[in-house]
């Protein structure tokens, strides 16, 4: 399309003009041709963020696999005072403090049947105790 086309077809136009107005609609185009380049790299980004957000959450729960790994691991006699693996250490000092609360209610909860050496003393004072007890009440007569 032309002026000249346009003038033989009977429609009167301004050489000047029309190349102003067909300008203007190159720069239109040149625009959308960039917009929608933009809005694709737009979309492309927002997906390689939403990509690095699901890599850093599949990253927390391997964190925290890890760490239920190592307190399974801390709870079956494996203790590690700190893990090397963790930045900061708290995330240790949590399991081992996990750790140490659940032995212990193990411990008291299961003293009479553990072969460890503190429960073996206990068990032998306990069973001191209750000689001393029977020799006073058969001393006494039987009453206590």
């Amino acid at each position: 399309m032309t002026s000249a086309s346009l003038s033989a077809a009977g429609i009167p136009v301004h050489p000047h003009r029309f190349d102003a107005f067909k300008h203007r609609l190159l720069m239109i185009n040149e625009f959308r041709k960039r917009y929608k380049h933009q809005h694709e790299v737009s979309e492309l980004l927002y997906e390689k963020h939403d990509l690095e957000r699901q890599i850093q959450n599949i990253k927390e729960e391997e964190k925290k696999r890890s760490y239920n790994l190592a307190s399974f691991k801390e709870l079956n006699g494996e203790n590690h005072a700190f893990d090397s693996s963790s930045e900061d250490g708290r995330t240790s000092l949590s399991a081992s403090s996990h750790y140490i609360s659940s032995s212990f209610l193990y411990k008291e909860n299961d003293s009479l049947f553990s072969e460890s050496p503190s429960n073996k003393d206990l068990l032998s004072l306990s069973k001191r105790a209750q000689k001393e007890i029977t020799s006073i009440e058969e001393s006494s007569g039987g009453d206590t």
